[in-house]
């Protein structure tokens, strides 16, 4: 399996008593490989972002 490098980012704002958050995941848009060799290739993972919202009481 080769070698590689992976970012992932993330922006976050809170004001108060409320957040906001967006994370990128892969933001070079590697290969990320998972699991172990099947036949003649590794299963390709895949991971999308979020955004995520929050408020405290």
């Amino acid at each position: 399996m080769p070698d590689y490098f992976r970012m992932d980012g993330r922006i976050s704002r809170q004001n108060g008593q409320y957040s906001l958050a967006l994370n990128i995941n892969n933001l070079l848009n590697a290969y990320l490989y998972s699991g172990a060799l099947y036949d003649t290739y590794y299963y390709w993972q895949a991971e999308p972002g979020r955004i995520s919202a929050g408020i405290k009481f």
